[in-house]
């Protein structure tokens, strides 16, 4: 208590983003699909799951199409909520946690064009790299740190930003938990800020999940049976 008494409770917030016309196409074939039967089977809680990855693939902007290379969707809003958050938060450091690898990126490269000072860290950054990038976000010298949420969930201190956001959902509370702690350290003056962005009803059921207040085993058939 002693030490972190001074840190702010973290505040939690939802950002609903509009799908462009492309996105809403494929999520509704997708629902679509999910909920039709193959001959005489039916879709099964493992075929379900595929569906929800799909879909939230889908909302990020970049899905694997059935010979796994990676599709990008125009993804235009949510984007721009990511530099509208920036923005609010007048423009302090922003860690972004994005749980798919090729929408991370595509991200990054968007940022960079656009101007940003962007670092990347995911499963393929090698450890004297991913040191350095970490190093240099606590130095001042980017403006987003992008990471796959397994990357930064453990031992490490990123408190020169007070943001996260979760650009999309991830399942693993855990990994929900240990990447928001990172900004909620000792060391820490800013209002620790978690932000959740969010498209689709299917999202935001994963989100509730890992808030404890939902789950999602056994209503795969409701997420597809929700509307868009």
């Amino acid at each position: 208590r002693e030490v972190m008494g001074d840190i702010k409770t973290p505040i939690r917030i939802r950002k609903e983003i509009a799908l462009t016309a492309e996105q809403k196409a494929l999520l509704q074939a997708l629902i679509n699909d999910g909920k039709a039967k193959y001959g005489t089977s039916h879709i099964n809680a493992k075929e379900a799951m595929t569906l929800v990855t799909k879909a939230a693939q889908i909302a990020l902007g970049v899905v694997y199409d059935s010979k796994g290379n990676a599709v990008s969707v125009p993804s235009g809003p949510r984007v721009q909520m990511l530099l509208d958050v920036f923005d609010e938060v007048e423009q302090t450091p922003i860690i972004v946690s994005v749980p798919y690898i090729p929408a991370l990126l595509g991200l990054a490269e968007t940022l960079r064009l656009k101007g940003w000072r962007v670092a990347v860290v995911y499963g393929y950054t090698k450890q004297d790299e991913r040191k350095d990038r970490i190093r240099r976000f606590q130095g001042g010298e980017y403006d987003f740190l992008l990471c796959h949420p397994k990357t930064l969930a453990h031992g490490v201190t990123l408190t020169r930003s007070s943001t996260v956001v979760w650009y999309g959902p991830t399942h693993d509370l855990e990994l929900v938990s240990q990447l928001n702690d990172r900004i909620f350290r000792y060391g820490q003056k800013g209002q620790p800020l978690i932000v959740e962005f969010s498209s689709t009803v299917i999202e935001t059921r994963i989100y509730a999940s890992t808030h404890g207040k939902e789950t999602l085993s056994g209503k795969f058939t409701d997420l597809f049976g929700a509307s868009l």
